[in-house]
């Protein structure tokens, strides 16, 4: 749980452009949270995705929600951001 309280402090520059490693982690944390039914990993990843929305709504979905490239991740997204589980489920 110590990665997302760092994540939450990092500069709003970083979040502002498309970084690499920003977009790789996205990416990890839906791949976590459609192949690891365990209830922490889960709700970890849609911590992570919810806290990066609040803090940078703007950037965050400009940088990296559009960007997806898995319609499937995609899905999965917008099922964290309304906290829509059976979604979730029956698109993993």
């Amino acid at each position: 749980m110590l990665v997302i309280p760092a994540l939450l402090s990092l500069k709003a520059s970083i979040m502002e452009k498309e970084c690499p490693e920003m977009k790789e982690l996205v990416t990890a944390v839906f791949k976590r949270i459609k192949g690891d039914q365990s209830e922490i990993v889960s709700k970890t990843g849609k911590k992570l995705i919810l806290e990066l929305q609040k803090c940078y709504p703007v950037a965050f979905k400009n940088q990296y929600i559009d960007k997806l490239r898995s319609q499937e991740d995609k899905l999965i997204c917008q099922a964290v951001l309304t906290n829509d589980d059976a979604m979730i489920k029956q698109i993993t």
